[in-house]
């Protein structure tokens, strides 16, 4: 028997046996459909993570309160004590020990109820400095963001976020209005440019306010905290070089000799890039498993199904080799 004969003979068997057929074929389409689409799933979500965190500035390093020890010398964990404060804010930015870091801002964070005319919404405000724009590369699409005089000053001025403004003001200008925050006036200053959401939440859900304002009016009495200190380093490629200048400076500003000791974390974009990255990476093996399976089934479908028709036509076939 030549091929054309074993092709015509094939065609026959599978058209002979249609619903056969449809359904062996449906198993393998399903399967390596789904690898592909799974995979594809993953890889795609890998790739919107990156492009997130990438929206949080490239040459950003977060520095967090930690390691902290509370009654009894036992620690209190990551993020739970107050032990940055201005003081290492002034330090990093006097830029005598770290040239390679352009500017250091503090955060405090106050979450509240806002309100304006009859709309209520809620949203973190942040409290901090003048170079908040430039750290965290915000644009202003209105108004002004506020000065150092209304730092000093601690002027309630406010700076608010695309979605806050949409939720607020709707199509009215909010520029110059005036807002309640946990039952405190705030007038509006400027808005900023949107920048879109990530995987840590809104970048346009923000309320900012000089951190002065926010110690002196929203804090409740909880002193002048700070929960992180952010930097910007002059270029991603001196981030890793501006993280050891920034541990130098505080590590000798509160005095500790031994870095496992710190009372602070550092942590980059990059530091976050690789975790995700790395959780990325298990997601889409796990999806490529699940759809494998799938494949593995419709695989022994076929065998199955090419089993009991090699058993029906055993007969023939011998004949036909005779």
């Amino acid at each position: 028997m030549n091929i054309f004969e074993a092709l015509r003979v094939a065609t026959a068997g599978l058209l002979a046996n249609r619903l056969r057929s449809s359904l062996t074929m449906l198993g393998i389409l399903i399967g390596v459909a789904a690898v592909i689409l799974l995979v594809a799933v993953g890889n795609g979500a890998s790739v919107q993570i990156n492009n997130q965190i990438q929206a949080l500035g490239a040459n950003v390093i977060f520095v967090y309160p930690s390691n902290a020890k509370g009654a009894g010398g036992v620690s209190q964990g990551f993020g739970t004590s107050q032990t940055l404060t201005m003081a290492d804010v002034d330090a990093i930015n006097t830029r005598q020990q770290d040239p390679d870091v352009v500017a250091a801002i503090p955060i405090a964070q106050s979450g509240g109820q806002i309100t304006y005319a009859n709309q209520n919404y809620f949203a973190p405000t942040t409290g901090t400095t003048v170079d908040f724009p430039q750290v965290r590369e915000y644009q202003i699409a209105e108004g002004s963001f506020f000065t150092q005089d209304d730092v000093a000053a601690q002027h309630r001025v406010v700076v608010l976020g695309k979605t806050v403004v949409d939720n607020l003001f709707g199509t009215t200008d909010p520029v110059g209005q005036t807002i309640k925050i946990n039952r405190q006036s705030f007038r509006v200053i400027g808005v900023f440019a949107a920048k879109g959401g990530t995987g840590f939440g809104s970048q346009d859900n923000v309320v900012v306010a000089p951190i002065t304002s926010v110690w002196a009016y929203l804090s409740g009495g909880r002193g002048k905290g700070i929960g992180q200190i952010v930097v910007s380093a002059s270029s991603p490629s001196t981030v890793t070089q501006a993280e050891t200048e920034i541990t130098t400076i505080l590590l000798q500003r509160h005095q500790i000799s031994d870095p496992s000791q710190a009372d602070f974390q550092l942590q980059s974009q990059q530091d976050i890039l690789n975790q995700a990255n790395s959780i990325a990476t298990a997601l889409t093996l796990v999806l490529g498993a699940i759809a494998g399976i799938s494949l593995v089934v419709g695989g022994i479908g076929i065998m199955n199904i090419m089993l009991v028709t090699v058993t029906e036509r055993t007969r023939e076939i011998g004949i036909r080799k005779a």
